[in-house]
């Protein structure tokens, strides 16, 4: 059990909430891809009407205009999060993996910064000097990913979690001054001295072994009691009581919420009968972010200040959706990957709310499209995030003719703007492409 615990590297970022307290990340990860014109990034009734983009919605959105006087069009299941449009700020036109559509890819893009995967951001957070916490993240649900510094994160579930909190009271504590354990740790940093992978999973084992016993006591400390005899529980709710706890004691820094629809159907939506359904799926999904927010500022962390005081939170999908199929009819279609453009949304603790920034082309069914959009979607069944200027903080009418990552608002400067919240030096920060420099930080977010 101690080696599931794991542990990374000690780092020497600092990072507060305002007061001076601990701060926290919260990741709403929405799997499958999701077709984020259901919400912020709507498109026209025109665009259907020339054959150009699916609406099974079939509403004409609404602008949802920001502080900074940026504008995205959403539609009516934004209805749910409008209370709480002061509290997180919309980014569109975000370029994900731009050369990869599938998910794997796309996920590893939005957790490590490249397409085939290696260090997550999240852990990275947790490098903070003297404020260490046992786990690097917790995580409910799963996501296609290739990881390689999550030696220190736990799977969560209400039932293992309550699970463990009632074994953990009941055993008795590991003692690290006995024999057997002590032989135990000897070996571990004995083996831990070489540069393979046998002691590098050495090191994890050795560091688990010796941070087991203040994780133990750490979780002992988790309020998460049963619930009563015929109590209607929302697992999706559980869930997030358990995710503020695991905040509250210690625990952990960071989490990893996944969240899909109500109904558990995936938004992956390749085919025409699935795609008719991203309206409702869409709209359960909007309503449980809704639900997220005011856990966040509903529960409170001490007497002076809630978890959203404290938490910074992102909601995003690996990639949006196609904007209709080839050869089939507008009005009988399905929807496929889009690495092109993405919809994040970006709130709490240190993070300006109520902006939109960046935004996507096709908005009308005459726009010429750059050559760079041609180049990688020739058949124009994609939306793609309009060049943004990061001077100005807005999204640009130039046309490339080739793709610079650097051109365009993407992943890569969201994290970096994490890094910055979370004061972690700019030696961890993303290239904004292969061998290019570093992504740019989104100044206007931090305040």
């Amino acid at each position: 059990t101690a080696a599931t615990f794991g542990l990374g590297s000690l780092g020497a970022g600092t990072a507060r909430a305002a007061d001076g307290g601990p701060l926290f990340f919260l990741f709403v990860a929405i799997p499958d891809g999701m077709d984020s014109s259901y919400l912020f990034d709507a498109r026209s009734l025109s665009l259907t009407a020339a054959g150009i983009k699916a609406n099974y919605l079939n509403e004409e959105p609404t602008p949802w205009v920001g502080t900074n006087g940026g504008v995205a069009l959403a539609t009516s299941l934004t209805a749910p999060l409008a209370p709480y449009r002061q509290d997180f700020s919309v980014l569109n036109g975000v370029v994900m993996a731009a050369s990869f559509d599938g998910h794997d890819q796309n996920t590893n893009f939005m957790l490590t910064g490249n397409p085939f995967g290696g260090d997550s951001f999240i852990p990275h957070l947790n490098e903070m000097s003297g404020a260490r916490t046992p786990l690097d993240y917790v995580q409910t649900g799963f996501l296609f990913a290739d990881v390689a510094n999550n030696g220190a994160s736990m799977p969560l579930s209400p039932y293992a979690a309550r699970s463990l909190v009632k074994k953990l009271n009941s055993s008795t504590p590991l003692d690290p001054s006995d024999p057997v354990t002590r032989h135990l740790a000897s070996r571990y940093a004995a083996n831990a001295q070489g540069k393979g992978r046998f002691s590098a999973a050495s090191a994890l084992f050795r560091d688990a072994l010796g941070e087991a016993p203040r994780l133990a006591e750490i979780l002992k400390k988790l309020s998460l009691p049963d619930p009563q005899p015929g109590e209607t529980i929302d697992p999706f709710a559980d869930e997030l009581m358990i995710v503020g706890e695991f905040f509250k004691t210690g625990a952990t820094r960071s989490a990893i919420l996944t969240l899909r629809p109500e109904n558990n159907d995936f938004l992956d939506t390749h085919g025409p009968e699935d795609a008719r359904k991203s309206g409702e799926m869409i709209g359960s999904i909007a309503k449980r972010l809704a639900q997220v927010i005011e856990r966040l500022k509903t529960t409170p962390f001490d007497a002076k200040s809630s978890l959203f005081d404290r938490t910074v939170f992102v909601v995003g999908s690996e990639f949006g959706r196609t904007l209709r199929q080839m050869e089939r009819p507008i009005d009988d279609t399905g929807t496929d990957h889009n690495p092109l453009t993405n919809s994040i949304l970006i709130g709490g603790a240190g993070i300006k709310g109520g902006l939109v920034l960046g935004e996507g082309d096709t908005r009308a069914s005459g726009e010429v499209l750059s050559g760079a959009h041609l180049a990688l979607d020739p058949q124009h069944l994609k939306a793609m995030g309009k060049p943004f200027d990061f001077a100005t903080m807005r999204a640009s009418e130039a046309k490339p003719e080739v793709y610079r990552a650097g051109e365009y608002l993407s992943f890569a400067s969201i994290a970096n703007t994490l890094y910055a919240r979370f004061g972690i030096g700019e030696e961890r920060h993303w290239a904004v492409e292969r061998n290019g420099g570093r992504a740019p930080v989104i100044a206007p977010l931090l305040g």
